[in-house]
């Protein structure tokens, strides 16, 4: 058992700012799996739809997000035509049904979105660098929290691999 207490930070919409990425990221691995077919049918927006920032908040793995980018962009989906709310009321049972539309496996997504992860840290790392936006004076507090030896640690639906990049870029 812990003598001291705990500190824990969610890292994504606590620390940084990654809607940005999470998008980009989300939107490319849709891109990277579909069939020709249904990319002739179905659009994926450069900006970031307002359902998807709405949902994010919702999210518990990676490759939730994935599923939210397919079902933002498909206009006949279920996210899109009952609306974020009635969505978010049901979202496992959603995407769950979702998962099964699109012939997809979480563990199927997760290891594409890291691969797309991969490849846009590859090809330019400082453009996915600044697509996560640090709250500087959360970063500023934790400084402080660790120079007075107060015990913190980061949640995070990201990938150890990517979350320390992100850390170590934000010292």
């Amino acid at each position: 058992m812990r003598e001291k207490p705990l500190l824990v930070l969610d890292f994504d919409g606590v620390i940084v700012d990654g809607i940005r990425e999470y998008w980009s990221s989300s939107r490319q691995t849709c891109l990277n799996i579909i069939s020709a077919k249904k990319k002739k049918i179905i659009s994926f927006p450069s900006e970031i739809p307002t359902a998807f920032k709405a949902m994010r908040p919702w999210v518990h793995h990676g490759w939730e997000m994935v599923v939210l980018a397919a079902e933002c962009s498909d206009q006949t989906s279920s996210l899109n035509l009952k609306g974020v709310e009635d969505f978010s009321k049901n979202y496992l049972t959603e995407c769950s049904l979702a998962l099964k539309k699109w012939s997809w496996t979480p563990s199927q997504l997760q290891v594409a979105l890291n691969q797309t992860r991969r490849e846009a840290i590859s090809n330019n790392f400082n453009q996915w660098l600044g697509y996560h936006q640090p709250f500087d004076l959360v970063i500023n507090h934790l400084k402080t929290l660790e120079m007075e030896g107060i015990d913190f640690a980061i949640l995070t639906t990201k990938s150890i691999e990517f979350t320390k990049k992100l850390l170590n870029c934000f010292n």
